[in-house]
């Protein structure tokens, strides 16, 4: 019945209708055109709103269809044959055709061929004007290489006959920006298909339909090319969301949720990035094809890789893989694998990485997929390279690389396989080859007319001759080219520009000019580093162009003698690192509200953008470009603070300041640098400030590398661990220090102060026999002056708990099977506390009540933290750093209780919504998380996170330590706090008495490190008062009475007297 309403709905609207075709001088008559726009509106309305459009599950474009042949059946217009066939689906349109006549089937010959992916007519892009013909002219349809400068001439012409402001009830405007945006989508013309759709986002222009769902997903997918994060989100959310629900399709639902969830990562809002499509997932069934299917278990991989949850990014690589290999999808399949390199790589199982991009490379080769080869060659080789320090493996890889490359004559690939060769050959110090194979890609670009290249190769010239001493003719190669030629460059190539200048400046003599050089571009760095930290570690990425530019400078002011400014410098960079943990998406999606973000990606936006205004403005212009610049930066710290309020970084001038004024005549501090495998080092005493710089030499790297990698093994080496205290330490402490503040770099975090020789050992294991740098000093660490300066004299004593331990022994019970079991932890936990018998308030929670719920719900309130568990530090991914816990249950497929394995394992970025004020986090069992030596990315990132969540001191292990020993010292270092020792002091009493009475090996006892705040967290003053006023409350009794018995002896005896 509601078929035969709407059959005679579109009857009684066809009245106006002619019985014959339209000619084309008729398909221009603009009220014609008005009036089939009309009609296509109300048919696709009531298509999708009409009780029958849900009829036997009908689709609603099937139903616009049906009525659309139907009014062309009774009009005899072809235009409604045409809006049939386009809005049919396969099946449907099939029935169309079938009861068309020879002669109709004609008329529409050029539609159906199209539909069904034919090649297009060659007068298909012929100029001509935009009429309601073309509504789909650009719809479901791939255009040939051959024929892409004419569709853009039609395009091209369409868009330059729209009016200046669009009108949203001219309905033949708003179709035809409907093909313009599809078809310079279909061109990559992304930019110019926003900015002609981008009017529509607000408006309603088309009834809810999949025409509209079409419509609104290219220009989000244009917006998205575009970089218009923020527009992406307003047409996902105002537009398509809507439109899904309102059709009800589940395919469709699933496809836009999955782009919501992509433009939500995008902008940082990577939790509900996860939630969307963890719904998506959890409908699988809606995405038939595979390629759909292998794109959702990606996006879920790659979010699990963010957020910590690796072996859930595993499980979805490797499935998504299978679905790639069962579809005989290579080019995914290589993607994937690349993925799982990049993956391993970062975990530092290089032998798992390696394996995984030699199986690209084997797939490649086995299916001949030619443009894949030479890019996986190269990634093989600059792996042997850097990270096996295998140079002539490396370049076997490289020559491949470089005659596949010419065999398919693949340009960028021939000259990046070049330019790897040569930069082996520089590695080697082959100056000779190495210049050979740069003027190879000097000449090769040069005739390929690319600039960038030709000024890349040149540039990369100069440097072989800085490197090799013929300053005079790295001098000649800058002087070809100007600003305009550098400004082009990446900005890594900019820096090594200005390095080779900055090197031949110094030769010359040129100081002052050289100094102002290098304080622009070194404040340039700092700017670039700190907007472009890593976006999933939130770590900063120190190139070695920026590494060696850093070095170049403080070799300048120490020549200068600036030392004040060189450790200014430093702090600059070193104070980055809170901007790289605000950078990393995860943590920023905890901390800000959505509109946050959006306001934070905008604001990062805009910085980038004048950033490249102010390198390229003229001088009368850089000044109102800094200012926007410096507003834009003022509005981002605003939001860092708003994300990380615990912790503010002091500039260093008046940290140093400050230091010195804090610094006791018995404390000093030892600040160490290392760039471009340089060494700097600041001795800092109240009264003086020394700058000593090392040789760039592989022997003071070397050894302080000798020095560490023994000690995670077990195989401690006094002879060079005594070697590292006379080069570096020896003679530079003055004989009244008895503490010492280290702050260290890349190595040197690795080195426990206190387990040094002062003096010279008998043998390399003659443990007793040596005096060690802990029995003359006690040692705390920082990773800046902030840390020492922020930390000191800082008292907090709103705490419910005075101490919370977590103790966990059975880790299989505790659902993490893989980690070996601590016996002693839980009795570690116990006898800690029995010792703090100054402390009342003590919660200890043991095995299944040592929970990440019990760790949230405590960890805020107690003063000190002590976590005798498993903690995994991740060197590369700091802020996935990981406590141990116990797991949660939660009921499985079966409905029973099950270990929930991911509410047992807590990260160090959920540590920054604790609201952290402890005195003291004390770690015990700490490794990385390979189960070795800890590295100085990991400790410096863990360390900040517990410092950045608000902790005044952590207590960390640098490598694994049996149970028992850890928990001997732990209870020592307690015993020590509690009779009010500081907690640099109490460390130190712990392992001098383990030292003493169980074993020597520094191996055992020197693993722990005290990092931040070294004050008491227990006072005895209050106490030793109380006994003070007792002792002369009593002396005083004790008078009072002596005088008392003598009176009244003198009484007595005077009565007795005769």
């Amino acid at each position: 019945m509601m078929r035969l309403f709407f059959f005679f709905f579109v009857i009684m609207f066809s009245f106006s209708f002619a019985t014959c075709n339209v000619n084309a001088k008729e398909m221009l008559n603009q009220d014609y055109q008005n009036e089939v726009l009309k009609n296509w509106i109300i048919i696709v309305e009531n298509a999708y709103t009409l009780p029958d459009s849900s009829e036997n599950g009908t689709p609603g474009y099937n139903i616009a269809s049906e009525h659309f042949f139907d009014l062309y059946k009774k009009s005899g217009d072809a235009i409604y044959l045409n809006f049939a066939l386009h809005e049919a689906d396969r099946g449907k349109r099939e029935q169309i055709i079938n009861e068309l006549g020879i002669y109709e089937r004609k008329v529409v010959s050029h539609i159906i061929q199209k539909l069904n992916n034919d090649i297009l007519p060659d007068n298909y892009f012929d100029l001509t004007p935009f009429t309601v013909a073309n509504i789909y002219h650009f719809y479901n349809i791939t255009i040939d290489q051959g024929q892409e400068a004419k569709a853009k001439l039609l395009l091209d012409y369409w868009t330059s006959l729209l009016p200046n402001i669009y009108e949203t009830d001219d309905h033949l405007i708003i179709f035809k920006i409907h093909s313009l945006v599809s078809g310079y989508n279909q061109l990559g013309d992304y930019q110019t298909a926003y900015r002609l759709g981008e009017y529509l986002i607000e408006k309603q222009p088309f009834p809810a339909s999949h025409f509209a769902v079409d419509f609104f997903l290219t220009l989000d997918f244009s917006a998205k090319s575009s970089g218009y994060y923020v527009s992406s989100l307003k047409i996902l959310q105002e537009q398509l969301l809507p439109l899904s629900e309102f059709l009800d399709d589940k395919y469709i639902q699933a496809i836009i949720r999955m782009n919501y969830a992509m433009t939500l990562f995008r902008i940082g809002n990577i939790t509900e990035a996860l939630k969307e499509n963890e719904q998506v997932f959890s409908n699988l069934e809606y995405l038939p094809n595979p390629n759909d299917k292998a794109a959702i278990f990606n996006n879920l991989a790659i979010i699990y890789l963010n957020t910590g949850r690796f072996n859930q990014y595993l499980d979805f690589q490797l499935n998504a893989l299978r679905i790639a290999d069962k579809e005989n999808n290579y080019s995914q399949q290589i993607l994937i694998l690349r993925n799982l390199y990049i993956f391993y790589r970062r975990q530092s199982e290089t032998e798992q990485a390696f394996n995984y991009l030699e199986k690209a490379l084997h797939l490649a080769s086995e299916k001949n997929i030619t443009e894949e080869l030479a890019p996986l060659l190269i990634s093989l080789g600059i792996y042997k390279r850097t990270v096996e320090d295998q140079p002539a493996d490396a370049l076997d890889y490289f020559y491949e690389a470089r005659n596949h490359a010419i065999n398919y004559s693949n340009y960028r690939q021939i000259f990046n396989s070049h330019f790897e060769i040569a930069m082996t050959y520089l590695l080697l110090e082959d100056f000779e080859t190495a210049e050979k194979y740069i003027n190879d890609i000097i000449n090769l670009s040069q005739s390929r007319n690319d600039n960038l290249g030709y000024v890349q190769s040149h540039i990369t010239l100069a440097n072989s001759y800085i490197k090799s001493g013929r300053l005079e003719e790295a001098n000649t190669i800058l002087s070809r080219f100007t600003d305009s030629d550098f400004h082009q460059l990446t900005f890594e190539f900019r820096v090594l520009v200005h390095n080779i200048s900055l090197q031949i400046k110094m030769e010359n003599g040129r100081y002052k000019d050289a100094l102002n050089e290098s304080s622009e571009m070194i404040s340039e760095i700092i700017d670039w580093l700190r907007e472009s930290s890593n976006q999933e570690t939130g770590h900063m990425r120190m190139d070695q162009e920026f590494s060696e530019a850093f070095r170049l400078h403080l070799n300048l002011l120490f020549r200068l003698n600036r030392p004040k400014e060189a450790l200014y410098t430093i702090g600059s960079l070193r104070n980055i690192s809170r901007s790289g943990f605000y950078n990393n998406p995860l943590l920023k999606s905890q901390m800000l509200t959505q509109e946050e973000l959006i306001h934070d990606y905008q604001l990062s936006d805009r910085i980038r953008q004048l950033r490249g205004q102010y390198a390229t403005a003229a001088a009368e212009h850089k000044v109102s470009v800094n200012n926007e610049l410096i507003t834009a930066i003022s509005e981002r710290n605003h939001l860092l603070n708003r994300a990380i309020p615990q912790y503010h970084d002091t500039p260093y001038e008046n940290a140093l300041r400050k230091l010195r004024r804090q610094l006791r005549s018995d404390q000093m501090v030892f600040h160490i640098s290392v760039f471009d495998g340089q060494i700097f080092k600041f001795a800092i005493t109240r009264g003086k400030m020394d700058m000593k710089v090392y040789p760039k030499d592989d022997y003071y790297q070397g050894l302080i590398k000798n020095a560490t990698s023994s000690l995670g093994n077990g195989n401690t080496n006094l002879k060079d661990l005594h070697e590292v205290y006379t080069t570096f330490f020896e003679g530079d402490i003055p004989k009244t220090i008895t503490h010492i503040y280290f702050i260290p770099d890349d190595h040197f975090y690795m080195l426990p102060l206190g387990i040094l020789p002062v003096l010279a050992p008998e043998s390399s294991d003659s443990y007793r026999t040596t005096s060690y740098f802990m029995e003359r000093y006690s040692v705390s660490y920082a990773n800046t002056l902030s840390d020492i300066v922020n930390k000191r004299g800082i008292k907090n004593d709103d705490f419910y708990y005075e101490m919370a331990g977590f103790g966990i022994s059975n880790f299989s019970d505790a659902g993490h099977p893989s980690l070996t079991d601590l016996p002693f932890g839980p009795v570690e936990i116990i006898r800690s506390a029995e010792v703090l018998d100054h402390l009342t308030e003590k919660k200890i929670f043991l095995e299944n009540e040592s929970t990440k719920e019990n760790f949230r719900e405590i960890s805020g309130k107690s003063r000190i933290l002590h976590i005798a568990t498993h903690s995994k530090v991740n060197n590369n991914n700091p802020l996935f750093s990981a406590l141990y816990m116990h797991n949660g249950l939660s009921n499985n497929a079966n409905g029973e209780l099950t270990p929930d394995e991911h509410s047992g394992i807590m990260y160090a970025y959920e540590l920054f919504d604790l609201n952290l004020n402890a005195d003291l986090i004390f770690l015990s069992s700490c490794e990385s998380g390979s189960g070795s030596y800890l590295q100085g990315t990991g400790i410096l990132g863990f360390s900040r996170a517990f410092s950045y969540a608000g902790a005044q001191s952590l207590s960390l292990n640098l490598w694994p330590v049996r149970d028992r020993t850890a928990a001997e010292i732990a209870v020592r270092f307690y015993e020590a706090l509690n009779e009010g020792k500081n907690k640099a002091d109490a460390l130190r009493s712990a392992q001098m008495s383990y030292m003493n009475h169980n074993n020597s090996d520094p191996y055992l006892w020197g693993a722990f490190v005290l990092y931040g705040n070294i004050d008491p967290v227990i006072s005895t003053k209050g106490q030793h008062h109380y006994l003070y006023i007792m002792y002369f409350t009593l002396m005083f009794a004790l008078i009072v009475l002596f005088r008392l018995y003598k009176k009244r002896n003198l009484v007595r005896n005077i009565i007795q007297r005769p």
